[in-house]
């Protein structure tokens, strides 16, 4: 019986390779604006400190290096591109939804 939801365990090297290198480099503002695109998305529960937004970051992105090897930053951006559409749309939904209440709240006063 096939299951969707097996996953596998990924052999991290003992050597520092070039793609690690580089998903471990990846700097705090730099994880930030992916982790909040996931956040808004809502398809992850990240708290918003700065150390959590990276912490997830690295480890999503480690799954790619690891899983796809010089195809990890393709696959990985291919993966980002619906959730930052999904993050803007949330927030123009919210942005919508709080301009209503404000109509809404200036039509009682």
């Amino acid at each position: 019986m096939a299951d969707s939801t097996i996953t596998r365990d990924l052999i991290f090297p003992r050597e520092l390779t070039p793609k690690v290198k580089d998903v471990l480099s990846i700097m705090c503002f730099e994880a930030g604006p992916i982790a909040r695109a996931f956040r808004e998305a809502g398809r992850a529960e990240i708290k918003t400190r700065a150390e959590d937004e990276q912490a997830f970051v690295l480890h999503w992105l480690l799954t790619f290096a690891l899983e796809h090897g010089a195809e990890w930053r393709r696959r990985a951006g291919e993966t980002l591109t619906p959730v930052i559409a999904e993050a803007e749309a949330a927030t123009t939904a919210k942005v919508a939804e709080r301009a209503a209440r404000e109509v809404a709240r200036a039509g009682r006063g």
